[in-house]
């Protein structure tokens, strides 16, 4: 039994009202709430106990907690990585981001990337029936990528959802996951408390998801700081597009983006911090310089240049399991040189990386991957070196290893473009 109210009368009367709110539409009128008998009866009785409930209800919000009603406008930025399982029809996939209250109600859904074949996000089609108002939504993705995905706080009707905890899925596949049972594809969870707060979540890479990171902003709160600029030719100024651009921190990559082809990058809602602003591409030297923003600090302008590399170096290889000699596919490989990483891949299916046009010089390789120890060596390149068949193997930790085996030689064969297949 929850405690008793006061005056269970007037409380009746203010919940009716409430639920009004709440559920958008028409409730029975005052006098219908205690089967048509007015709670506070007639005549007499009623005009001097119409008064007393006149205060109360003046008094209720001081005396009543307001977290029920509260609705603090905010905006959420998230922001992930998917890695590729080495499913049927890798590395093409379809995937969506979507949002649940903490009692597992469908609230929204936020990116979509499936046509055809979006019967095959088993997990969201359960709680959504589909739904995509308001939604992002693009083609099957050719190959994994980030993902950064804003939300305003608000359902599907466009009314702001009430102040609590959320959660935030994100589900891909790279299967017929609908005709495999209904068994779901790779999905992530990640909650978050809605407030008069921020708060920001960097929840640890998970084994087909990393770079995670949940931004919420309270509309009453400082603005994040954000950074525009520009990656050039260092000799010619001409724009450099896909080049890799990066905020690290500490070591680690905290933000991540590509140039267009105007050479244009942009990070939205960035956290203050002393961080490093970094570029690289592939025939250039990469750039780096220290950048520390503050609060709702807004960076324009920034012109990175990328000095050509005439005669570098190439490295390529292969990182297997090192106990089952089975190569292991989504692992981050980099080349760091006095610290800063210069260069970056993941490996695909088969475990393979390369980096080219490499600037001659002494770097540090290292191999991360979740459910396997960290490896690192050092290397020199010099100008005009090409290392190929460069194999790492790296040891899996805890038996937590769940690296896919090498597809099938068929699968091989379609990405070679030896055999043709029905497109995902």
């Amino acid at each position: 039994m929850g405690k008793r109210h006061p005056c269970p009368q007037a409380y009746n009367l203010l919940r009716a009202r409430v639920v009004d709110r709440q559920d958008g539409h028409q409730s029975m009128n005052r006098g219908e709430t205690m089967n048509h008998v007015h709670p506070l009866g007639s005549g007499r009785n009623r005009f001097l106990k119409g008064w007393i409930v006149t205060a109360i209800w003046a008094l209720m919000p001081l005396a009543m907690p307001q977290t029920a009603w509260s609705q603090t406008r905010g905006n959420v930025v998230f922001r992930v990585t998917t890695i590729s399982y080495g499913g049927k029809y890798a590395d093409r996939n379809v995937g969506v981001v979507w949002v649940e209250d903490a009692d597992g109600r469908f609230v929204k859904t936020l990116k979509v990337w499936a046509k055809k074949r979006i019967k095959h996000l088993v997990k969201w089609n359960a709680v959504s029936g589909g739904n995509t108002v308001d939604a992002v939504t693009s083609a099957t993705l050719k190959r994994h990528r980030s993902h950064e995905i804003t939300w305003a706080c608000t359902d599907v009707n466009g009314g702001v959802v009430a102040d609590g905890n959320y959660r935030i899925f994100v589900e891909f596949t790279e299967d017929n996951s609908a005709k495999s049972g209904g068994k779901p594809g790779k999905w992530v969870m990640v909650e978050f408390t809605k407030s008069a707060d921020n708060q920001t979540v960097n929840p640890p890479d998970e084994t087909y998801f990393k770079n995670i990171e949940l931004i919420y902003t309270a509309e009453a709160a400082t603005a994040p700081a954000s950074v525009k600029g520009q990656v050039v030719h260092a000799e010619s100024r001409q724009p450099i597009d896909g080049a890799t651009v990066q905020l690290q921190l500490q070591g680690q990559v905290r933000y991540e983006t590509q140039s267009s082809g105007g050479g244009q990058f942009e990070f939205q809602t960035v956290s203050p911090g002393s961080y490093t602003l970094a570029a690289f591409k592939d025939g250039f030297e990469a750039a780096s310089e220290p950048l520390t923003l503050a609060e709702g600090q807004q960076v324009t302008g920034k012109m990175i240049q990328l000095k050509p590399v005439t005669n570098g170096a190439s490295l390529s290889g292969t990182v297997l399991n090192a106990q089952t000699s089975q190569p292991v596919s989504g692992a981050t490989v980099q080349l760091l040189r006095t610290g800063q990483i210069v260069h970056e891949a993941q490996t695909d299916v088969g475990g393979r990386f390369a980096f080219q046009k490499v600037a001659a010089g002494n770097y540090t390789l290292t191999v991360t991957r979740r459910g396997y120890a960290a490896w690192r060596e050092s290397l020199q390149l010099k100008e005009g070196e090409h290392v190929s068949g460069h194999t790492i193997q790296i040891i899996p930790i805890q038996n937590t290893d769940t690296t896919p085996p090498a597809p099938p030689r068929n699968v091989r064969a379609r990405k070679l473009g030896l055999l043709k297949s029905k497109s995902f």
